[in-house]
C-alpha cells in the first residue's frame, strides 16, 4: 500500500533551508523499514518515504490475501507511527506550500487511512488497498506543480 505521501507531497513544495532539514528529519523519523514492529508488512506495504518514491514491488499489488492477526496489528501500530509523521508533514506543508498541496495532502491522507481501516478489518484485500492509492497518485500528475483544488 502507498502509504507514505509526505514525501511526494513535501518534494512537491521546492522549499529551501529551514524547512528542507524538517523535510529530512522527518524522513529519518518516518523511515520504519528496519523497524522490527513492522516486520510482518515487510514486502507487503512501503515502510520508509524511499519505498513509497519508488513504484509499488511486485509483491505489493499481488498481494490477494486479507491481513493476519499479526499484520493487523502491525497495521494499526503502523497507523499510529504514520498519523504523527502524516500530521508533522501537513504542518511543514502549511507552513511553507500552497493551498493547493495542502489540499492533495489533506485528500490523500484521508483516502489512505479509510482504506487502511478497511484494510485492517479484513474488509478488503491488500491488492484492493494498494490499487486505489495508485490510481489517486496516477490521475494527479505533477499534482504538486498544478493548482489543486478538492472537490
Amino acid at each position: 500500500m502507498r502509504y507514505f505521501s509526505l514525501t511526494v507531497i513535501l518534494a512537491a513544495l521546492g522549499v529551501a533551508g529551514c524547512v528542507q532539514m524538517q523535510i529530512a528529519d522527518l524522513r529519518k523519523r518516518c523511515d520504519f523499514a528496519n523497524d522490527p514492529r513492522f516486520e510482518v508488512l515487510r514486502g507487503k506495504f512501503p515502510l520508509s518515504p524511499t519505498e513509497v518514491e519508488n513504484p509499488p514491488t511486485l509483491a505489493e499489488i499481488s498481494n490477494n490475501d486479507r491481513p493476519t492477526p499479526k499484520e493487523r496489528a502491525a497495521i494499526f501500530e503502523y497507523d499510529r507511527e504514520g498519523s504523527v509523521c502524516a500530521r508533522d508533514a501537513l504542518d511543514i506543508a502549511s507552513r511553507a506550500g500552497s493551498e493547493s498541496v495542502v489540499g492533495l495532502f489533506r485528500e490523500t491522507r484521508l483516502a489512505i487511512v479509510n482504506l487502511m481501516k478497511l484494510l485492517a478489518d479484513g474488509q478488503i484485500k491488500q491488492i484492493c488497498a494498494s490499487r486505489p492509492n495508485l490510481d489517486l497518485f496516477a490521475q494527479r500528475p505533477g499534482a504538486g506543480n498544478a493548482d489543486y483544488r478538492s472537490a
